[in-house]
C-alpha cells in the first residue's frame, strides 16, 4: 500500500512540471492511488482536492491575520515523507518528530480528524504565544502555531493515518523552508 501511495505521489510531482493545474494534477493523483489500492489498506489516504484546499486555505488565512500575506502551496514531496512519517508513528503508536530536516507539525486523535482539524487544533496556539517576547507563555508547547506562520516557509504536505484498528488518526504536516529557529521571530 505505500509503495503505491509512493507511486501516485511520485506520479503527482512529476506531473506539477508537465504544467497542469493544482486541482487537476491532485485529482489525477487521487484517481491513480483509488485505482491501485489493495484490500490490505493500512488507513492511509491520498488527500482530496477539496482536502488540499481547504488545508491550504485556512492555513494561508492564519498567516494572513499575522501579516503574511505569502501564501503556502502544498509540496507532493513534502506530502510523501509526511505520509511516510504518519504510517510509521500509526505503526508504532508514537509521536516522535521525524528527522527529515523539514518542519514538522504532529496531530494525533482519538477519532477520525481531517488536515483542517490538525491545523484548527494548531491554531489555537495563538492565545499562548507572545510575539513581543517570541515565546510560549508559562512554558507551554506553541511552536506549531508559530510553524503555521512562520514568513519563509513556501510550502507543505501531509499525511494522514489510522492508529490501528481503532477510530483514531494521526496527522504529520512538513513545512519547508522550516520554521521555528531559535532566536528568530516568525514573521
Amino acid at each position: 500500500m505505500i509503495f503505491k501511495l509512493k507511486i501516485a505521489l511520485f506520479s503527482l510531482a512529476a506531473l506539477l512540471f508537465i504544467g497542469c493545474g493544482t486541482e487537476e494534477i491532485v485529482n489525477l493523483a487521487v484517481d491513480q492511488y483509488n485505482q491501485n489500492k489493495d484490500s490490505d489498506d493500512t488507513g492511509a489516504t491520498v488527500p482530496t482536492a477539496d482536502e488540499i484546499a481547504a488545508m491550504i486555505q485556512r492555513n494561508n488565512e492564519i498567516r494572513a491575520e499575522v501579516s503574511v500575506l505569502d501564501p503556502i502551496s502544498w509540496s507532493p514531496t513534502l506530502a510523501l515523507s509526511a505520509q511516510s512519517h504518519a504510517d510509521t508513528l500509526a505503526t508504532n503508536g508514537t509521536l516522535e518528530h521525524s528527522q527529515s530536516g523539514y518542519g514538522e507539525n504532529i496531530y494525533a486523535s482519538f477519532e477520525q480528524a481531517s488536515y483542517s482539524d490538525a491545523i484548527n487544533a494548531w491554531y489555537e496556539e495563538k492565545n499562548i504565544y507572545d510575539y513581543a517576547s517570541n515565546s510560549c507563555i508559562a512554558g507551554q508547547d506553541c511552536e506549531h502555531y508559530t510553524q503555521l506562520i512562520w514568513e519563509e516557509t513556501t510550502e507543505v504536505g501531509c499525511g494522514k493515518a489510522a492508529i490501528g484498528t481503532q477510530n483514531a488518526t494521526v496527522i504529520v504536516c512538513q513545512y519547508n523552508p522550516p520554521g521555528n529557529i531559535a532566536g528568530e521571530q516568525p514573521y
